[in-house]
């Protein structure tokens, strides 16, 4: 990363002090910065205020995130962020499909969920709708293990948009 690029990371409390205990001794190669806040109710002003340019370009990365929301959380956030991104702003995230989602090996983890009032685990079929309802413009859309994302870690698979598996998505502004 240059030395001259801003990284925010906005998480709970609890999860940036995790972080930073983790990282600690570690020479950033960038401008890092935590922000506290929740990413599904409005970080907007929190990220601000620690100096988040809204006017410059962002890539914004939700990695394994969107499996432990609701839809109604991610669209939320997706509205956040496009109406925090400056022109040439990109979002990527991965969006887990359906299959398996309610497969015996996941019950355990959604019985967890239902006894802790945690969401169930999220998944669609249709992540262009997602990202539409979100104020996003899809620009790629992939599979992991595919040839534009196979860095010959994964079984390989066919490229683009498949219904039921996990992608891997690209989208600017709307």
């Amino acid at each position: 990363m240059p030395a001259d690029l801003d990284r925010y990371e906005v998480d709970r409390q609890e999860v940036c002090t995790g972080e930073q205990d983790v990282l600690a001794g570690h020479a950033p190669r960038c401008r890092g910065r935590v922000v506290v806040g929740d990413v599904t109710d409005g970080f907007g002003l929190a990220l601000c205020d620690s100096g988040f340019d809204r006017n410059a370009p962002t890539l914004w990365l939700a990695e394994g995130l969107f499996f432990y929301l609701t839809e109604r959380m991610i669209v939320h956030l997706l509205r956040d962020a496009a109406s925090l991104s400056g022109p040439a702003s990109v979002f990527a995230a991965d969006v887990t499909g359906t299959v398996g989602l309610d497969s015996p090996a996941m019950r355990p983890y959604r019985t967890w969920c239902a006894d802790n009032d945690v969401p169930p685990p999220f998944g669609t079929d249709d992540p262009m709708a997602l990202f539409t309802a979100g104020g996003w413009r899809i620009e790629h859309i992939t599979a992991p293990g595919a040839p534009d994302a196979n860095y010959g870690r994964l079984r390989s698979q066919p490229a683009g948009f498949v219904p039921g598996r996990t992608h891997l998505v690209t989208a600017g502004r709307g």
